[in-house]
């Protein structure tokens, strides 16, 4: 994506992108998010399998055929990224005060307050995180 938007950058405004700092478990990051307009220059500009089911969407659209999608407007991403950072905070202090197990059996309950419903049934999510 780097290498799209870097190549393309005259192409998007201020309203399509911004750059956050994002906590993750290696500690602040910065990352650069994309209002719907933006995803949307971004995958007509991408040469992926994704970007290519993308653009058959898009042209469905124009069509009137295609299923209508959630967007987000830019500031909705911004809100949504500080929701996620706090979720992070949280359970790296659940890590630290009560372990592993116990941030697995609060992680579900974390990140609904997000706004994230996580499906742990996986066995191999769960051994990974125990």
């Amino acid at each position: 994506m780097r290498r799209v938007y870097d190549k393309n950058r005259d192409e998007f405004t201020d309203a399509m992108t911004t750059i956050l700092t994002m906590e993750t478990a290696c500690g602040p990051q910065q990352v650069r998010i994309f209002s719907a307009r933006g995803c949307y220059l971004m995958a007509m500009l991408a040469k992926t399998e994704r970007a290519k089911k993308f653009r058959q969407w898009a042209l469905d659209v124009l069509d009137g055929t295609a299923p209508a999608v959630n967007t987000l407007t830019l500031a909705e991403r911004r809100v949504r990224v500080m929701e996620l950072n706090a979720a992070n905070r949280t359970m790296d202090h659940i890590v630290k005060t009560g372990g592993r197990r116990a941030a697995m059996e609060n992680l579900k309950a974390v990140y609904a307050k997000a706004g994230l419903n996580l499906d742990l049934s996986s066995a191999q999510f769960q051994g990974d995180l125990l």
